[in-house]
């Protein structure tokens, strides 16, 4: 009898359980110690380091089903509210309203969305990551951030302050096993930038 990857601890051990109960009604009796035994062997591998953890703290002579399922639940509760973010990737593809090459950066929504949103992006990113000592955060700037005449200033400094910020979140969260990088693509025929070149 194994467990179904569609399936609950809860409802496998009830599964269990029953099949256990009929058994000893047939006078072939199934100590509970045996019952705990063959749900820990037969659990799909989600709940892998929780059996490993089990196996190791508790003495399984006299560790019973309740404790057995309130560890399961505990554990499926734990990972319904641990996000899956093991990576992010960031891009934000607007040339609009940047047709000047002059203003004031701090009013720039250019500024705001792509500077800011990475940030934000990385931020948030971050503490999911790092307890798990794995992730890979990935932006997207532009080959604006290398090469000159590519686009309004505003523009090009959004995308080498994205550079900037990948270079120093490499030193800040390398240590914990998580890759920080940018891509930088040139020009993509989208309609924005169509409009910007045809403009």
């Amino acid at each position: 009898m194994k467990m179904k990857e569609s399936e609950n601890g809860s409802d496998y051990i009830t599964r269990v359980q029953i099949v256990a109960n009929k058994l000893n009604r047939n006078g072939e009796m199934l100590p509970e110690t045996r019952v705990v035994e063959k749900i820990l062997r037969s659990v799909t591998d989600n709940f892998k380091n929780v059996v490993c953890a089990i196996e190791e703290s508790k003495d399984l002579a006299k560790f019973t089903v309740d404790e057995l399922t309130d560890s399961l639940e505990a554990h499926e509760q734990r990972k319904k509210k641990e996000e899956t973010l093991d990576q992010a990737l960031q891009t934000k593809a607007s040339i609009k309203d940047e047709n000047e090459l002059f203003h004031d950066p701090n009013d720039s929504p250019v500024m705001c969305v792509n500077v800011k949103g990475v940030d934000l992006g990385i931020k948030h990113a971050t503490p999911v990551m790092i307890p798990r000592a794995t992730g890979c955060i990935i932006s997207t700037t532009s080959t604006a951030s290398v090469s000159e005449g590519m686009g309004p200033h505003t523009y090009t400094t959004s995308k080498h302050d994205i550079v900037g910020l990948t270079k120093n979140t490499v030193h800040e969260l390398g240590r914990y096993g998580i890759r920080v990088n940018c891509i930088l693509p040139f020009g993509v025929a989208i309609d924005d930038a169509r409009e910007w070149v045809d403009g």
